[in-house]
């Protein structure tokens, strides 16, 4: 089977999928990854650190797109 193929079958199973189906799948991972339930991988070190990240700021000023399309790498 072409990957093309492999790709538009997977693309219709999972329009096809129901609400049941996709939290039934939704448990199977969680259960896989996080055997312990939700607090399995919480890192007390690493959540203080999350609640005073901020992202940094630009070093400097982005300029302003001059393209008529707004197609440009600043646009994008």
């Amino acid at each position: 089977m072409r990957e093309e193929d492999r790709i538009r079958e997977h693309i219709e199973r999972l329009s096809t999928r129901d609400e049941v189906e996709t939290a039934t799948l939704v448990r199977r991972i969680s259960r896989a990854c996080w055997p312990g339930g939700l607090g399995d991988r919480m890192e007390p070190s690493a959540s203080r650190w999350l609640q005073r990240w901020r992202p940094a700021r630009a070093a400097a000023p982005v300029p302003s797109c001059s393209c008529a399309v707004g197609h440009c790498a600043v646009c994008n």
